[in-house]
């Protein structure tokens, strides 16, 4: 027998009405879930039937709840005539919604009135009128469906019980997925033999791609994929050679599957206004060399989650908080991670749970969560974590909502494995010394990763990256293919030509470097990937607006009129590191401060072999070996290098007070 989420509700509500809980919250919004639940009534209430004119009759079924109503202190019920299972539903909340539920409470309290004999002695001078409806209310139900988390008064909470309907998991999932591809494809002679190693994987393929859903929405999709392909078991393993079964085939099998499973699931999100889902990005981030190993070497353990929880009891990644300085290519790099996982992308908005939807935070909170849940496996996305939870430390000064919000996100996290659910969470930070110490406690995420500038040779990849882009888009436009010509000139239009030409020139810097006094101006231009794109995007604009018109039809760049335009636009491009260097420095001091792994290879400004030192008397940072340091490096990062290092130690002071701040505040 195939064990639904219907089965798993017949016993958790026998042993409520067994322990004396008459009053049953169930939270679904699978309407078929309620009306196969009903249909077995005689299961629910099997000790309530009764024999009339010598044959068993099942007790009655009413979808309104009388109006117990109170008259001279004495109870007095509509006449209740025999065991009834009352069924309620419940819809979204609102404020007509609120002043039902008040009603419908109100019921439900006079209800346990009468359970308890509240009115037990006005009733029996009723002259026994309702006598046996105290009899039949001790063998009544009252269940109530309802798709969000109820809000059980005080006074009826010893009487009720809640019921999370929960699709299955783990082994659960993996049986139920058995016999439903056995009922569905009985008629496919695949089935027919010995189950072997390539079905075990077939099945655990579509636990891992199922896990989060109901029996419902599972059952659903595999009617359509049988209704499609007339089968949903195709042997896919090398040694079925059929001459129906090509290995293109297989693959276009394969491959439909998980496209329809994932649409199913993008239509969970659809409505919600917290939720987004999100494109992934093909394209790594150039600058994150350590970081994308490590989401690289994860991506595997995140694929086979299942079969690792099955055989080596080895839960999914929980996943990473990257943080650093704006515009150095976090949101890029959160895309690429779901790309590099093959799973869909889902961005949480967080700012919309507290200020959208004032009064109802914390169930928008739950509610989107189990979102989440449901769209499992997948990589959620949260942007600017900080702006989130600042405030959510505990201390006077936090926000009750917000302190509220931050705990049931973390209590998620932590438990989220254990629960069956397979999501890596990519959080993104700028500010970290807004957020509360406990995110940062082992449990929450595997890894805790920084981002700082780019130096020159990954300023060169970003570039690199962002004409590969723009060439492929015209290559792949009608334009492009019909002409059979690149965008630039790549020979010459390249990562040598942004490092030696420009970041290493008098355009970036405008003094030279006083190697004996180690000085360096901050007219100086520093940049981000940010910077570099806004450089390309400038460069195009002046070119289209003072030569595309007089080129006629022609299309592609002429490479030294870009170039020059190029030179023409960074004059006037005001980069990151030349107005904000010091909130870089500052940046780095609190990275440094809480030993974050850096997200690149790069040893710009190394914090890990005790060159940053909060407790020497004067400086903030200094290396043993500098010359030898500056000498492996261009005149780019060597400026960048002295920039950050001269404002650390000049602002030793401010920089250590904000620190302290920031640990106070935790």
């Amino acid at each position: 027998m195939i064990k639904t989420e219907v089965d798993k509700l017949i016993e958790r509500v026998r042993e409520a009405r067994a322990s004396g809980r008459l009053i049953v919250f169930v939270k679904t919004d699978e309407m078929q879930v309620v009306s196969d639940f009903i249909k077995q009534q005689d299961l629910i209430m099997v000790d309530c039937k009764r024999t009339e004119g010598g044959k068993a009759t099942l007790p009655s079924v009413r979808y309104v709840l009388p109006d117990f109503t109170l008259k001279d202190e004495g109870i007095y019920p509509s006449v209740i005539d025999c065991p009834t299972l009352f069924v309620l539903m419940l819809g979204e909340r609102g404020e007509k919604q609120t002043q039902d539920q008040q009603a419908l409470y109100g019921k439900l309290y006079r209800f346990v009135q009468l359970y308890t004999r509240a009115g037990l002695a006005q009733v029996e001078d009723a002259a026994g009128q309702y006598g046996d409806t105290l009899k039949w209310i001790d063998r009544s139900l009252i269940l109530i469906f309802t798709p969000q988390t109820p809000e059980i008064p005080a006074s009826l909470a010893l009487y009720s019980e809640y019921i999370p309907l929960r699709p299955p998991q783990g082994e659960e999932l993996y049986v139920y997925l058995s016999g439903l591809v056995g009922e569905i494809d009985g008629d496919n002679p695949a089935l027919h033999a010995v189950p072997g190693a390539h079905y075990r994987l077939f099945i655990d393929t579509l636990c891992s791609q199922f896990r989060g859903m109901s029996c419902t929405k599972i059952r659903q999709i595999l009617l359509k994929f049988k209704n499609k392909y007339d089968r949903v078991y195709l042997d896919l393993s090398e040694n079925d050679d059929h001459e129906a079964h090509n290995p293109k085939d297989k693959r276009m099998f394969e491959e439909d599957m998980r496209r329809l499973i994932r649409k199913e699931k993008e239509q969970l999100i659809a409505t919600s206004s917290i939720l987004q889902l999100k494109e992934p990005g093909g394209k790594k981030a150039a600058g994150m060399a350590k970081l994308n190993r490590y989401v690289e070497e994860r991506s595997d353990l995140v694929k086979k989650s299942l079969h690792n929880e099955q055989t080596w009891r080895l839960n999914a990644p929980k996943g990473v908080l990257v943080t650093g300085v704006p515009g150095s290519g976090k949101s890029l790099m959160a895309k690429w991670t779901a790309h590099q996982m093959g799973l869909p992308l889902i961005k949480m908005d967080m700012g919309d749970v507290q200020n959208k939807y004032v009064g109802s935070s914390e169930q928008r909170m739950t509610e989107s969560l189990e979102l989440v849940n449901a769209m499992s496996p997948c990589v959620l996305w949260i942007d600017e974590i900080e702006k989130s939870f600042a405030g959510s430390s505990g201390n006077g000064n936090s926000n009750e909502v917000t302190v509220r919000l931050f705990g049931k996100f973390l209590n998620w996290m932590q438990e989220k494995e254990d629960d069956g659910v397979c999501c890596f969470v990519f959080a993104t930070a700028n500010n970290i010394d807004k957020l509360p110490p406990e995110l940062f406690r082992s449990g929450r995420f595997d890894a805790k990763f920084s981002t700082f500038m780019p130096t020159a040779d990954e300023c060169g990849e970003i570039f690199d990256s962002l004409l590969d882009k723009l060439c492929k888009d015209y290559e792949e436009s009608p334009y492009g293919e019909q002409r059979g010509k690149k965008l630039f000139d790549r020979e010459r239009v390249n990562k040598k030509m942004l490092i030696e030409r420009f970041l290493n020139g008098p355009l970036c810097l405008e003094d030279k470097l006083e190697a004996s006094e180690k000085r360096v101006t901050r007219r100086n231009k520093f940049f981000t990937g940010s910077d570099i794109e806004n450089l390309v995007k400038s460069a195009q604009e002046r070119y289209v607006l003072r030569y595309g018109n007089k080129r006629g039809q022609h299309t592609e760049y002429d490479t030294d009129t870009f170039i020059r335009c190029m030179e023409e636009v960074l004059p006037d491009i005001r980069t990151y590191g030349e107005t904000n260097l010091d909130d870089v420095a500052t940046s780095f001091a609190i990275m440094a401060h809480n030993n974050l792994l850096p997200a690149s290879y790069a040893t710009l400004l190394p914090h890990d072999k005790g060159q940053y030192d909060e407790y020497r008397p004067d400086v903030l940072y200094q290396m043993e070996d500098e010359t030898r340091h500056l000498e492996q490096m261009c005149a780019y990062d060597q400026c960048l290098y002295l920039a950050v290092r001269n404002v650390l130690n000049a602002e030793r002071k401010r920089i250590l007070e904000k620190i302290e701040i920031m640990m106070k505040n935790k």
